[in-house]
């Protein structure tokens, strides 16, 4: 069954902090969802596994084990809510991919570096449900949508959009 997500593109570190508009273009251009805590050590020869990840991730840090387990735990096909940081701008994400740690200077420069590839889909302000926006007020960096109406609704927003080219031209 289809699960439907809410995740916040707006990580502390580097220059992400301040301007995440960057983080969020690399989302948009590299078709990924991503959130940061990345780790001190550079892999460029081999790709970190998400074993090896959680071994040198710092443990006094709490906050990522709620997200890092909440990214890994999105199934292929879940959709997944984000918002950019220019107003009434939204994407809606459909989950291709496992998690990947992506270490290249251009993830760790606006702190994306666990990500999940995604289909994106620009998403009308006006056809956004309105129990959607208040998800972005706030809140952990990713968290489920329960809601049975607020899942019906993604999931016919998808649909509508992902089978409609000039829905999909916003």
């Amino acid at each position: 069954m289809t699960s439907a997500w809410r995740v916040h593109i707006r990580p502390n570190g580097g220059t992400a902090g301040k301007d995440y508009q960057r983080s969020y273009d690399l989302c948009l251009r590299k078709s990924i969802i991503g959130i940061g805590w990345r780790v001190t050590e550079v892999y460029s020869r081999d790709p970190l596994s998400l074993r090896d990840y959680l071994g040198r991730v710092d443990p006094n840090d709490g906050s990522w084990n709620t997200a890092i387990n909440r990214l890994c735990a999105m199934n292929q096909h879940d959709l997944v809510w984000i918002r950019s940081p220019r107003p009434y701008h939204y994407h809606l994400c459909r989950i291709i991919g496992p998690w990947d740690y992506r270490d290249a200077s251009e993830y760790r420069e606006v702190d994306i570096v666990n990500v999940r590839p995604v289909e994106i889909i620009a998403i009308q302000a006006t056809a956004v449900p309105r129990e959607i926006e208040p998800r972005f007020q706030g809140g952990s960096t990713i968290e489920p949508i329960k809601d049975r109406h607020q899942l019906e609704a993604t999931i016919e927003l998808w649909q509508r959009y992902h089978s409609d080219p000039l829905a999909n031209a916003a």
